[in-house]
């Protein structure tokens, strides 16, 4: 659950930076994911 939460609180900081807060978020998304698929794999 508190993953979610910082996700949302997360959301909403990324919202007031814009763009340059999108890309961040989605390079760190895309690592996660890397990351979690080498775990997993």
């Amino acid at each position: 659950m508190q993953v979610i939460l910082g996700g949302y609180r997360g959301l909403r900081a990324i919202c007031r930076l814009g763009i340059d807060g999108m890309l961040t978020v989605a390079v760190i998304a895309g690592a996660l994911a890397i990351g979690a698929t080498i775990l997993a794999g």
